[in-house]
């Protein structure tokens, strides 16, 4: 499904840039508790120029994740849908509870009862996802609902 390759793509992006910021703290705590440990003065070879450079991409860096992490909070809330359902085969992605039991129902049926029911009465319709059975029963709940 491409929103789950979508989601997928922007965590790991997420995960990049988070683990690259983490993985530079460390390397400057790890340097300055060493130099301290060995009472060595840290001399500062970085120009101003160099220490805005990294400050910016830095600020760059933190506004790009929290971008990314917007657009993932964005996706996450949407529901996981199929786009389009096979008209053809009937499969469990993109139903519903309701429409899951009545397809059930429905299949635990057998033939006879089938012309058992349609001898004794007047056929009735079968629509699949709705609570009533009748179609004009469900279309006056649909009336009433809106």
């Amino acid at each position: 499904m491409p929103e789950i390759e979508k989601q997928l793509s922007i965590a790991r992006q997420i995960d990049q840039i988070s683990r690259k910021n983490s993985k530079i703290k460390a390397e400057k705590n790890w340097f300055t508790r060493n130099a301290g440990e060995l009472e060595l003065d840290l001399e500062k070879n970085d120009s101003d120029e160099e220490d805005q450079g990294t400050f910016k991409s830095k600020k760059a860096q933190l506004f790009r994740e929290k971008q990314l992490q917007k657009e993932l909070d964005q996706l996450l809330s949407r529901p996981l849908q199929p786009k389009s359902l096979s008209h053809r085969f009937v499969a469990a992605a993109g139903m519903s509870t309701l429409l899951q039991r009545q397809l059930q129902e429905f299949t635990k049926q057998t033939s006879t009862d089938r012309k058992m029911s349609n001898e004794n009465k007047k056929q009735r319709f079968l629509v699949i996802g709705q609570e009533a059975t009748e179609p004009l029963v469900a279309l006056r709940n649909l009336k009433h609902a809106a």
